[in-house]
């Protein structure tokens, strides 16, 4: 009788699949039945616009300074209303004016007052020698040409002339719409028109426009011819 050999068949274990994909994130890999919703980017190219309200200006609009005869009268009015009475004397000691304070804008009708408004409407007219009209001023043009037209004075074509057809005051005694003359000695070689805190309109020099300006020198002297 013949030897009969059993032999058991052990079947392999199935092998494991290892999924070559990674999970997004520990969420995913946790619950890999819950799917995870992202956002899609969107690109530049289809975006919507924005409105146009939104969008941010590329350049600034330029700051331009403001000119004093681009100030309307009215306004120049209210302001002064609310202004600090005037210094005693129109050029601080030192003979350094303080131009971080306006000028003095009078508002009660006076003869100063018409002056000081008739010097703002020259302001930015070139200096050119020997000129007397709104085409071009010389400093003594200047003063002559706005003293004519508020009806002040006829002054002369010449700072030293004027200074000596017109009363001479103390500082303390000035107003705006007084003369200002610049002295070498007892010689006057240039005029302005005070305009109060220590400043003035003139037409001061060639390659400069009339313009609202410090009183620049201590060696000054005061005239008027209408208080």
């Amino acid at each position: 009788m013949g030897l009969v050999t059993a032999t058991a068949v052990i079947p392999s274990a199935a092998p494991k699949v290892v999924s070559s994909t990674h999970p997004r994130s520990p969420a995913q890999a946790a619950s890999p039945s819950t799917p995870l919703r992202y956002s899609p980017r969107v690109s530049r190219a289809t975006r919507a616009p924005l409105p146009r309200a939104a969008r941010p200006a590329r350049h600034a609009a330029a700051v331009r300074p403001l000119r004093a005869s681009a100030v309307p009268d009215a306004a120049l009015v209210a302001l002064v209303a609310v202004m600090p009475s005037p210094p005693s004397s129109p050029v601080p000691s030192g003979g350094s004016p303080s131009p971080s304070v306006g000028p003095v804008i009078p508002s009660d009708g006076s003869i100063g007052a018409r002056i000081i408004a008739e010097a703002r409407k020259y302001l930015g007219v070139p200096y050119v020698s020997n000129g007397a009209t709104p085409d071009g001023f010389d400093c003594s043009g200047y003063t002559m040409w706005v003293y004519s037209h508020v009806g002040v004075a006829d002054l002369p074509h010449n700072a030293e002339a004027q200074r000596e057809i017109v009363h001479q005051i103390p500082q303390s005694a000035a107003r705006p719409g007084d003369l200002i003359f610049y002295l070498d000695g007892d010689y006057a070689y240039h005029v302005a028109i005070y305009a109060g805190y220590g400043m003035q309109y003139a037409a001061p020099a060639p390659g400069q426009n009339v313009k609202l300006e410090p009183i620049w020198s201590s060696d000054i002297t005061f005239g008027t011819d209408w208080h």
